[in-house]
């Protein structure tokens, strides 16, 4: 049988079963949905979530260098994280990534992050004014976001939120979250007109799009 990590009722009417980054089976379901129902579905979806689940793990033991901040990306780039007495703050210089000889062991992955954090507003801002302009749309405002579940939205009030890990991403893959949530300001869903508005700036949306997928587990970085 299927062990579920995580049950989540809610007021939703269908059962849902996702895999979560951290390769998790997370179920959720209608308030009184009783378990018995649950389990027959789990036992229908049973080699969909074993498949899902080998790959995500997979795929977390692959980058198992990132979640123990042995290497830190930046802008698709894997740079490896070094400690060094030549360094007074963070450096990046060729493949590696210095940090300050005297960091305590418990405080990189904050170093890593303030880093991140540090450039993520200004690269993902000059991309968000780029297309923009080229797209003749005005945001109301601009946002770093820190979501677990999203890399973007768009306020109804065109305020644009970029979560900031995007500035791990490669530029092309960045540049599909900043277009995505631009493209709300024009069509505030995700019908076929929104992906069109979409497909019109990248013509490889769908590539985009499937490879952002697979670098969601980015979104578990950095958090406590």
């Amino acid at each position: 049988m299927i062990q579920v990590d995580a049950l989540i009722r809610t007021k939703r009417k269908t059962i849902s079963i996702s895999i979560s980054p951290q390769g998790n089976v997370v179920v959720r379901a209608p308030q009184n949905c009783p378990m018995s129902y649950i389990e027959t579905i789990l036992k229908k979806r049973e080699q969909w979530i074993i498949l899902h689940k080998q790959r995500v793990l997979s795929r977390n033991n692959i980058n198992q260098n990132l979640f123990t901040f042995r290497e830190i990306l930046f802008c698709g780039m894997t740079y490896t994280v070094s400690l060094s007495n030549s360094v007074k703050s963070p450096t990046l210089y060729g493949e590696s990534f210095f940090i300050p000889f005297k960091t305590k062991p418990d405080r990189v992955p904050k170093v890593l992050e303030k880093w991140l954090r540090s450039c993520a507003e200004s690269i993902i801002q000059q991309r968000l004014n780029y297309f923009a302009n080229l797209m003749q749309l005005a945001p109301l405002g601009f946002r770093l976001g820190n979501t677990k579940s999203s890399w973007g939205s768009c306020s109804k009030s065109n305020i644009i939120t970029i979560n900031w890990r995007c500035v791990m991403l490669p530029p092309n893959l960045l540049d599909y979250v900043v277009v995505h949530e631009l493209s709300h300001m024009l069509e505030f869903n995700h019908s076929h007109a929104f992906w069109e508005v979409v497909r019109s700036i990248l013509p490889d949306v769908k590539y985009r799009k499937s490879e952002l997928k697979k670098g969601d587990y980015l979104l578990e970085l950095y958090r406590k």
